[in-house]
């Protein structure tokens, strides 16, 4: 482990070397601006933006939760969609099964006294 004067030192250290650098790149813009002053001619130096974003703002409490209700509420009415369409599918073949059994019946136990 380090020593924490030396941590403390190497931090002085860096935030004086910070402050030059700061320092320098301010007087450089100085002598530019006083360089146009003094001569219109010169070309104003280039500005280095960095690129920027529009800020999008993120949906409210209410509106995420709006959102998700509708999600929600879009689910539960597919499952009960769903639901209702295999009740109505198993009554459907049931009254099929229970017809094709009764005409099975039929067939077997009456067709043959009728014709006679």
């Amino acid at each position: 482990m380090t020593d924490f004067n030396a941590q403390d030192a190497d931090f002085k250290r860096r935030e004086q070397e910070l402050k030059a650098r700061e320092q320098e790149i301010r007087l450089k813009e100085l002598e530019l601006e006083i360089q146009r002053l003094e001569d219109p001619a010169t070309p104003a130096p280039e500005v280095d933006y960095s690129p920027t974003r529009k800020h999008v703002e993120k949906p409210g409490f209410m509106q995420r939760f709006s959102r998700k209700a509708k999600l929600a509420a879009q689910f539960v009415a597919f499952a009960a969609l769903g639901l209702a369409i295999v009740a109505i599918g198993h009554l459907v073949v049931g009254i099929a099964f229970v017809l094709a059994v009764g005409a099975a019946a039929y067939f077997v136990l009456f067709s043959g006294k009728f014709e006679n």
